[in-house]
C-alpha cells in the first residue's frame, strides 16, 4: 500500500514467459518478454508446457485471436479471465514439430525485416534523387567554378550509379 491509500495487484513475470492482456484481447496484445519484471494485473503471466516459442506464435495467429476474442463476456470493455484463457484451444503438434515451424517462422519475419529495410534504403534513395533534381534546377550544384565539371554531367554520374 503506497501513501495515497491506493494499492495495485501486480504479477512478477520471468524471462522466457510470454505476458498476455487480458483487456481488449482481439488486440493480440501478446509479448515473449526477455528480462525478469512486474506487470499489471491487466496482463497474464504465461509459462509454457511446449516451446515458448511456438506457444508465442500460436498466440498471435488468427485461430487463437478468434478463440480468444470471443470467450470474454463483457461488450464495453471486453476481457478475457484465466478460466476462460485456459479454455483457448491450441494445436500443440510434437516438440520437433514445434521447433521446425518456430525456424520456418524465425527465417520468414527475417527475411520480412530485411526487405523492409531494403525498401527503406530504396525510399532514401528517392528522396536523394529528388534533392540532388532540384538543387541541380536551381543551380546550386557545385561551386560555379569555370574550373569544375558541369552540374549536368554529376547528376548523370549519379543517376547512372543507381
Amino acid at each position: 500500500m503506497g501513501e495515497d491509500g491506493v494499492t495495485s495487484a501486480k504479477h512478477k513475470f520471468h524471462k522466457g514467459q510470454i505476458l498476455y492482456s487480458k483487456i481488449r484481447p482481439y488486440l493480440s496484445k501478446v509479448v515473449l518478454v526477455d528480462f525478469d519484471g512486474l506487470c499489471s494485473a491487466d496482463m497474464y503471466p504465461i509459462q509454457a508446457k511446449e516451446d515458448t516459442k511456438y506457444l508465442w506464435y500460436y498466440m498471435l495467429s488468427d485461430d487463437f485471436l478468434e478463440q480468444a476474442s470471443s470467450a470474454g463476456s463483457r461488450s464495453v470493455l471486453p476481457k478475457i479471465n484465466q478460466k476462460e484463457l485456459s479454455a483457448v484451444k491450441v494445436m500443440i503438434p510434437s516438440w520437433d514439430e514445434q521447433r521446425e515451424i518456430v525456424h520456418i517462422l524465425d527465417k520468414l519475419f527475417a527475411k520480412e525485416q530485411e526487405t523492409k529495410h531494403l525498401i527503406n534504403v530504396i525510399d532514401q534513395i528517392e528522396v536523394m534523387k529528388k534533392a540532388i533534381l532540384a538543387r541541380a534546377f536551381r543551380g546550386e550544384l557545385g561551386t560555379n567554378d569555370p574550373n569544375e565539371g558541369s552540374a549536368l554531367d554529376l547528376l548523370k554520374e549519379v543517376i547512372v550509379a543507381q
